[in-house]
């Protein structure tokens, strides 16, 4: 899975657990907790601003990380 998945965004306080050493195992060592909201309907669900901040970063951490490379 690491070859096609190197970050997991989750919710924080989701209601799916989520296993960082079962992840860790497989190669999957950046995961992301981002704030969420409760929403009536579905349950929980990402802030948007928290979600946008988050996928800003790790798309800033990338770029900066090609431009080192």
């Amino acid at each position: 899975p690491n070859h096609y998945i190197n970050t997991l965004l989750v919710p924080r306080d989701g209601e799916i657990p989520v296993d960082i050493d079962n992840l860790a195992a497989q190669g999957i060592f950046d995961v992301i907790v981002v704030d969420s909201l409760r929403d009536p309907k579905v349950g929980i669900i990402y802030d948007p601003s928290s979600l946008i901040r988050s996928l800003a970063d790790l798309t800033d951490k990338y770029m900066k990380s090609q431009v080192m490379a």
